[in-house]
């Protein structure tokens, strides 16, 4: 049986990112996205599965059935523009830095991943797509990331330059709601489902999300 983490130091904070190449790079910021997991079967006493589990616990044990554990983090659209043009060669690393004078610190390395930056593009034709589709990853990003607040300001941002874009309400309902501001969060579900109505063209398939976050808030709402 081996463990990493606790409580207060969850094992995803243990992870970093190397630099393999040892290049001179800009300190980068990033950020744990959704929430770290592991699935493992519970069996009865014949060793017939009962049921998957879900952990979500600060300390990851690895044993016969706890052995896989899911993280995901990604770096904001503005960290990423720090990066210089070139080839850089990434790793994570984890360091189990054991706080028992008895118990030596690990080191874990995974594979490493070369990452291309490219030049940016010149301001032309087609430019404003391309920014258009930097503040739509970012306000994905922020969701994310659980920054609800950047989420909010930059889903304000599409709206003003396209009131009528259904995904753009749908992002800004996602970011109220992650601020428990549960009025304004169902005003912009109800409008997007509207826009849809209007226009089923911008969602050929049902507004299942939609009705979904919609039953989401009202839930809490009536609580």
């Amino acid at each position: 049986r081996f463990s990493i983490g606790s409580a207060d130091h969850p094992w995803h904070e243990h992870l970093q990112l190397e630099l393999v190449n040892n290049e001179e790079l800009l300190p980068l910021t990033w950020s744990v996205l959704g929430e770290p997991r592991s699935l493992y079967p519970r069996f009865d006493a014949n060793g017939n599965l009962v049921t998957i589990e879900m952990y979500r616990g600060g300390e990851a044990v690895f044993d016969t059935l706890r052995h896989g554990y899911t993280a995901e983090f990604g770096m904001a659209p503005e960290e990423v523009a720090k990066i210089p043009v070139g080839h850089h060669v990434f790793r994570a690393v984890m360091v189990t830095d054991s706080r028992l004078l008895w118990s030596r610190s690990e080191r874990f390395v995974s594979n490493s991943v070369t990452v291309a930056v490219e030049k940016q593009a010149d301001q032309t034709p087609g430019t404003e797509d391309l920014a258009w589709s930097r503040l739509v990853q970012t306000a994905t990003f922020d969701l994310r990331a659980k920054k609800f607040e950047d989420a909010r300001r930059v889903a304000l941002q599409l709206i003003q330059q396209r009131p009528k874009d259904v995904d753009n309400h749908i992002l800004l309902g996602d970011a109220l709601n992650g601020l428990g501001r549960d009025q304004e969060a169902l005003k912009s579900y109800k409008l997007a489902l509207f826009l849809i109505g209007i226009d089923e063209k911008q969602h050929r398939e049902p507004p299942t999300y939609v009705y979904m976050r919609i039953e989401e808030v009202q839930r809490r709402l009536k609580q």
